[in-house]
C-alpha cells in the first residue's frame, strides 16, 4: 500500500481498517486475509507488534475457514517471519544476527527439523543450511545445542522454563 511505503501510517492504518471492516461483514474471503495481513504490516511498522500480531491471527483464522485461498497464505507466512524477528540482534564477537538468522534461530529452537524450517519459511534447505552456518558462526558454536545455549545466554531467545 503507498500510504505505508510512504511513511503515512496512521493514515495507512485507517484505510486498512475501513477495508477490513467492510470485508467483515460478509463470509470469510481472501480479501478479508489480505487486509488483514496488510493491516498486520502497517501495524508492525508502526511498532504495534502486539495489535500486529492479533490481526495476523485474525488472518490466518480467516485463512483456515476458506478452501483454495491461492497466495495469502503465503504472505501470512512471511509477515508471520517478520514478527518473529525482533531485528537485528548482537552475537558473540560483535557480529549481528540478520533477521532472517535470527528466525532460523527462534525456529531451531522449537526442534523443528532443517526440512521443516525450510518449509515454514518458504525458502529451500539449502538457503536454511547457509542461515544456520552463518548463525553457527556469529554465535561461535559447532553444534545446534551449542548453538540454543549460547543464544540464551546472549539473550537472543528466552531461557527454557525448569
Amino acid at each position: 500500500m503507498v500510504s505505508t511505503r510512504t511513511g503515512r501510517l496512521a493514515e495507512a492504518d485507517d484505510r486498512l481498517g475501513f477495508v477490513v471492516g467492510l470485508h467483515k461483514t460478509g463470509s470469510p474471503s481472501i480479501w478479508l486475509a489480505h487486509a488483514l495481513i496488510l493491516l498486520a504490516d502497517c501495524q508492525y511498522h508502526a511498532g504495534g507488534a502486539g495489535r500486529a500480531r492479533e490481526a495476523l491471527e485474525e488472518a490466518t483464522d480467516t485463512l483456515d475457514q476458506i478452501p483454495g485461498p491461492g497466495i495469502v497464505p503465503e504472505l501470512a507466512a512471511a509477515m508471520r517471519g517478520r514478527l518473529l524477528a525482533p531485528g537485528r540482534r548482537a552475537a558473540a564477537y560483535g557480529q549481528e544476527l540478520s533477521e532472517r538468522e535470527a528466525v532460523v534461530l527462534r525456529l531451531l529452537a522449537t526442534g523443528l527439523s532443517l526440512r521443516e524450517i525450510a518449509a515454514q519459511l518458504y525458502v529451500s534447505p539449502n538457503t536454511v543450511k547457509t542461515h544456520i552456518r552463518a548463525t553457527y558462526r556469529k554465535l561461535g558454536a559447532g553444534t545446534r545445542a551449542q548453538a540454543l545455549h549460547r543464544a540464551r545466554d546472549l539473550g537472543l531467545l528466552p531461557r527454557s522454563p525448569g
